[in-house]
Formats: C-alpha cells, sequence, structure tokens
C-alpha cells in the first residue's frame, strides 16, 4: 500500500490502519463506485439463465 509501511503493533501502524478504515468508510458513504454496466448486465444474465 506505501512505499514505508510501518511495522505490525506499532503505534504508526494503528495509526494507519484506522485512517484507512476511516477512508473507506467516507468514500463508501459519500462516493460509492458503481460497477460498469457491462458488468451489470452480465450479473443479470447469469442471475436469469436459471
Amino acid at each position: 500500500m506505501f512505499d514505508n509501511q510501518p511495522e505490525i503493533g506499532i503505534s504508526e501502524f494503528d495509526y494507519m490502519e484506522i485512517m484507512v478504515l476511516l477512508i473507506e468508510a467516507y468514500e463508501a458513504e459519500h462516493d460509492p463506485i458503481d460497477p460498469p454496466i457491462l458488468l451489470k448486465r452480465l450479473n443479470t444474465k447469469w442471475s436469469n439463465q436459471d
């Protein structure tokens, strides 16, 4: 993820891990990324084959 990733168990690692989780949660709520239309169509096609 980063060039100089801190070692597990030190405070910098814990801080980075919390920041990554917060950023991911914020992006999921405020700027969600929808799957591409083609992928949606393929999923619909596969689910309708039953």
